[in-house]
C-alpha cells in the first residue's frame, strides 16, 4: 500500500515540477488550511474537528480494534506494548500524511481541468485511480503496482 501510494505521489510530483510547485498550486486554490480555529460545528474542517476527530480515529486504530488488541496482547510486557503503540501511531500518521500529499499531487495534476467536471469520471473517489492511468499508464507494470497497493490495502 504504501509503495504504491509512494511511487505514484513521487512520480507525478516530479513531473510537476517538485514538492514546491504542488505546495504553490494547492496553495493558490486555498487548498491549504493549518489551524482555522473557527469553533462552529457546521464549518467542514477545523482545527477542532480535525483535533477531536483524530484523537478518536486513533483511539478506534490503534487502541480499540480487535487487531491491534491482539497484537498488543501478544506481546510479553507493557512496555513493549507502549512501544508497540508509539511505533504504530507513527507509521499510520506517516501514512495519512502520505495520503493527503497525494491528494494535493492529484489536485495539482487537475487544477486546470478538472476530470469529474469533465466527466472523465463518474465519482470523486476515482480520481487517483484515473490519475494512476492518465498519467503514468506508460510505465510498464506501474498500474498492476497500484491495484496490488491498493487491494493490500483492503485486506487486513
Amino acid at each position: 500500500m504504501l509503495a504504491g501510494t509512494v511511487v505514484v505521489t513521487v512520480l507525478c510530483c516530479y513531473d510537476l515540477g517538485g514538492v514546491d510547485k504542488v505546495w504553490a498550486i494547492a496553495d493558490h486554490g486555498q487548498r491549504l488550511q493549518f489551524f482555522n480555529l473557527d469553533p462552529s460545528p457546521f464549518v467542514r474542517h477545523t482545527f477542532w474537528s480535525t483535533i477531536v476527530l483524530g484523537f478518536y480515529n486513533m483511539m478506534a486504530i490503534v487502541g480499540l480494534g480487535q487487531a491491534a488488541f491482539q497484537r498488543l496482547a501478544s506481546v510479553s510486557t507493557q512496555a513493549t506494548a507502549v512501544r508497540l503503540c508509539w511505533v504504530f501511531l507513527l507509521g499510520v500518521w506517516s501514512l495519512f500524511i502520505i495520503f493527503f500529499f497525494c491528494g494535493l499531487v492529484a489536485y495539482a495534476v487537475y487544477s486546470e481541468c478538472d476530470p469529474l467536471a469533465a466527466g472523465l469520471t463518474t465519482k470523486a473517489d476515482q480520481i487517483i485511480p484515473f490519475l494512476v492511468m492518465d498519467k503514468l499508464g506508460h510505465l510498464p507494470g506501474l498500474p498492476g503496482l497500484f491495484v496490488a497497493a491498493v487491494y493490500g490495502g483492503v485486506l487486513r
